[in-house]
């Protein structure tokens, strides 16, 4: 059994399913596994990584697509079902472009140097200025708030955060499904990581793009919303999904939450504390 394993998220978009694939094992395959979610695709419009495919197939999810967290929940579950696990979870989304082909082995040498951190993102650029200081100097540190485009996790950490939840299924394993778009949900997640004694991490020894007009180049083939569209669905969504789950009244809420926690835990761990 490898160390790490990828699971790549996608709906009806095979072309690009199979050059994401094709790049993460010419480069890491020694120390990853590469799996697919297959969000509500057609038969017919599925990867050639076929043996190694999870097909959400039932009608909703035909209809409407898993979206990040039942997504990736659901390829967790089907892991868990197969009986395999791995020191190591790499979830990404399906319009992520690697700019370091030996991503895997790098993220992983970082996550192994550092045994309280609990999940790790690669940097972009267009995250804002927040995040310059990194910006070539091949360095990791600890993070509050950065959007769930391709996050290493440590295996101890998924399985706490899976306790939380009755039933391990795509409505919950590591995602809260009730919140379908999942707007702060993966804010939740962080905050879940500091408050279970891990830190989150973004490292600038590997960077990524977002291919931000996928969905609108093929939201019609993907058989989905344009991103404006989705942008404020999410927005509602997410606004009903904090006021129903913490009786936060807007972000800002969560966003004190995420601090506080990041706070406690630097304070329950001074000698990670160089992490900051």
């Amino acid at each position: 059994m490898k160390k790490c394993c990828t699971i790549l998220l996608q709906r009806n978009l095979p072309e690009v399913t199979n050059r994401i694939g094709e790049e993460i094992l010419s480069n890491n395959s020694d120390l990853t596994d590469f799996y697919v979610v297959e969000s509500g695709s057609d038969d017919d419009r599925l990867s050639k990584f076929t043996k190694n495919t999870f097909h959400a197939n039932w009608d909703d999810a035909r209809k409407n697509g898993l979206r990040t967290g039942r997504g990736f929940n659901f390829g967790l579950t089907e892991l868990e079902k197969l009986g395999k696990k791995y020191d190591y979870y790499f979830l990404v989304t399906g319009d992520t472009i690697f700019e370091q082909k030996n991503c895997v082995e790098i993220m992983l040498s970082e996550m192994e140097n550092n045994p309280k951190m609990g999940i790790l993102s690669p940097l972009s650029r267009k995250w804002g200025n927040e995040f310059s200081h990194l910006w070539d100097k091949n360095k990791t540190q600890s993070v509050t708030l950065i959007p769930h485009v391709a996050w290493m996790f440590k295996h101890k950490l998924i399985e706490t955060i899976s306790k939380d939840f009755e039933s391990k299924d795509f409505m919950g394993y590591l995602y809260d499904g009730t919140n379908f778009r999942c707007y702060d949900a993966d804010t939740e997640i962080l905050v879940k990581s500091y408050a279970y004694d891990f830190f989150p991490a973004i490292t600038s020894k590997v960077y990524i793009k977002e291919d931000e007009f996928l969905t609108d180049r093929n939201f019609k083939v993907m058989k989905t919303e344009d991103r404006e569209t989705h942008k404020k669905l999410m927005w509602d969504e997410g606004m009903a999904w904090l006021k129903r789950k913490y009786n936060f009244d807007g972000k800002q809420q969560m966003r004190q939450l995420l601090y506080n926690s990041r706070y406690h835990f630097f304070k329950r761990n001074p000698d990670v504390g160089n992490m900051i």
